[in-house]
């Protein structure tokens, strides 16, 4: 089997590897922030999470604020994951993201086998920006419940269809 480089191109590929090695140490890598949290506490309905007895009282975690707090770190995308089980921060969250190109999505909440699965799915998976859900044990839910239940397994259907 005949070599696929000669000496002489094979030679000037090592000389030049020191160089392609600091160009790559050197440059940042680009990063994907994959779970921030957003919310704020001015809003009249307050909110889900943070708890009120946050140990950082008052401050409020909006797209303005996080986009100058990464600014030096290379982060050149954020996921929102929503922390409220209340339906409509879903679409506060989506509305806050909706025009800071920093924000590449959100995952959102939604609760597989309660009632409306579906409708609620269909009406936030219309937006390119809502990635999916996240299921987490709150107020005694619990995933290994939730498989022995039809209506939990048609909703995963449901989001795996859409492919979220």
């Amino acid at each position: 089997m005949q070599a696929a480089v000669n000496r002489r191109e094979f030679l000037t590929a090592m000389a030049a590897l020191p160089l392609a090695v600091r160009a790559v140490e050197s440059a940042p890598a680009p990063i994907i922030d994959a779970h921030i949290h957003l919310f704020d506490r001015r809003r009249p309905q307050g909110v889900a999470w943070p708890p009120k007895d946050d140990p950082v009282p008052g401050i409020s975690a909006l797209p303005p604020r996080y986009r100058e707090l990464v600014k030096p770190f290379g982060v050149v995308g954020a996921i929102v994951e929503e922390a409220s089980p209340w339906l409509e921060d879903n679409q506060w969250v989506l509305d806050q993201i909706a025009t800071d190109s920093l924000f590449v999505g959100t995952v959102g909440f939604l609760d597989p086998g309660k009632l409306d699965f579906g409708k609620n799915l269909e009406r936030f998976r219309k937006n390119k920006l809502y990635l999916g859900i996240r299921y987490r044990n709150v107020e005694g839910r619990n995933i290994a419940e939730g498989i022995e239940q039809p209506a939990f397994v048609s909703d995963l259907k449901l989001l795996a269809d859409a492919g979220l």
